[in-house]
């Protein structure tokens, strides 16, 4: 459990919503390889440690709606703690450190979205799925695509005429004129604008949570999306890296593939919520084994023995294939913490991030991981140590089949 002094952390609802993406497709190999991560990722962040917490469950009105409610709730239900809302200060003082910092570093929020943009591994589906399944209940619980102290930020950031953006803020507001919008009815230029203007709101946002982690002294865990706004410099900062152990990694994964036996992503979501508690209240009370194998097979056969103790039935012939499955997604995650993390020419004071990957079956994927850490890396921690890292941004590393490491 969470030891008085350790600093606590969060999970961002576009993480969450990762996962209800991959839980939407036919079957795991038809995930585009961000959704699949997200998924393994967010299971290992609620199995995996005792300090992370789901972000708070907006409140009416502005209630979230439709599956992501179901499952925050039902997460909640289950056990998984709520972080505790922020104070006003620690907003306040957010807000103004993202203001100052967007005026000095608009070009790497910039770069970011650029690269986005032209992704389309990754992003293209992404935001397709996003404006087909997230727009309407996050613009009712907004108020359309941003709010206005975001709306300020994201028009001095794009290629958009003020008007345009104020337009289209209009139209996402209301609830007949979004889906007129978001289907392309109202022109495919507006749908264009709309979506940059989500996703650099987005980006936006994830710079303003950064800082409101460091206020608060509590970590944040953030969706790809999000990752390379800091401009981190392999070999100048020290790394504490927090891998997560191939038996739990064989374990997220079976977890995470054995949800898509149910038909619906209603169904999918929660039989993934129930398993991937009864593994955490396991861990917590000490009653399973997550430890590092020697052997890889010893590894995958504790991680099946444990997936039977939570329910999962159907494994034999099944777990070789999400296995392969998930290794051909990039299944290779390690995290880590970056301390004394500087973006360009500000310094963010005390903050800690952390860099992740996993290693399973791919002794390439093993030596490109470690030539990215070899210079800046420390000795490898548990990944339920990760707590004591220190407040700040939590970054992921994936490298698998289809996924590059950074350079």
């Amino acid at each position: 459990m969470n030891q008085k002094g350790v600093p606590k952390g969060r999970i961002d609802t576009t993480t969450v919503y990762g996962l209800l993406s991959c839980l939407s497709f036919p079957s795991p190999k038809d995930c585009y390889p961000w959704a699949w991560q997200d998924a393994i990722e967010l299971t290992a962040s609620l199995a995996g440690t005792d300090h992370l917490a789901l972000s708070p469950v907006p409140r009416p009105a502005g209630r979230a709606g439709g599956l992501l409610n179901q499952t925050l709730e039902r997460l909640v239900s289950l056990g998984v703690p709520l972080q505790t809302p922020t104070s006003e200060a620690d907003r306040k003082t957010a807000e103004t450190r993202t203001a100052t910092w967007l005026k000095k570093n608009a070009s790497i929020v910039q770069g970011v979205f650029n690269n986005h943009v032209s992704d389309s591994l990754n992003y293209q589906k992404w935001i397709e799925w996003h404006v087909a399944n997230v727009w309407p209940e996050h613009c009712q619980r907004v108020g359309g695509l941003t709010d206005s102290f975001f709306d300020q930020r994201v028009t001095g950031l794009l290629d958009l005429d003020t008007e345009n953006v104020r337009e289209i803020q209009q139209l996402s507001a209301n609830r007949n004129t979004l889906e007129e919008l978001r289907t392309g009815r109202l022109g495919e230029f507006l749908l264009a604008s709309a979506m940059k203007i989500y996703t650099m709101s987005i980006l936006v946002r994830g710079i303003y949570y950064d800082f409101l982690a460091q206020a608060a002294k509590t970590q944040i865990l953030h969706h790809h999306v999000r990752q390379n706004l800091w401009n981190i410099k392999p070999g100048k900062n020290k790394v504490q890296v927090y891998r997560p152990t191939s038996t739990e990694m064989y374990l997220y994964t079976i977890l995470v593939a054995s949800a898509f036996r149910a038909r619906s992503p209603e169904q999918r979501a929660s039989e993934w919520a129930g398993l991937t508690t009864r593994v955490k209240a396991l861990a917590q009370q000490e009653r399973i084994d997550l430890s590092e194998r020697t052997l890889d097979s010893a590894a995958l056969d504790e991680a099946i023995r444990i997936a039977r103790t939570v329910g999962v039935s159907v494994l034999d012939k099944a777990v070789e294939k999400w296995i392969t499955v998930a290794l051909e997604a990039g299944a290779d995650l390690v995290v880590g913490t970056l301390v004394g993390l500087a973006v360009q020419n500000a310094v963010v004071g005390g903050a800690a991030s952390a860099v992740t990957g996993v290693v399973m079956r791919q002794p390439k994927v093993r030596d490109t991981a470690s030539e990215v850490f070899r210079r800046v890396v420390t000795p490898e921690s548990k990944l339920r140590e990760l707590a004591t890292a220190g407040p700040g941004r939590i970054l992921r590393k994936w490298s698998g089949l289809t996924i590059e490491s950074d350079q």
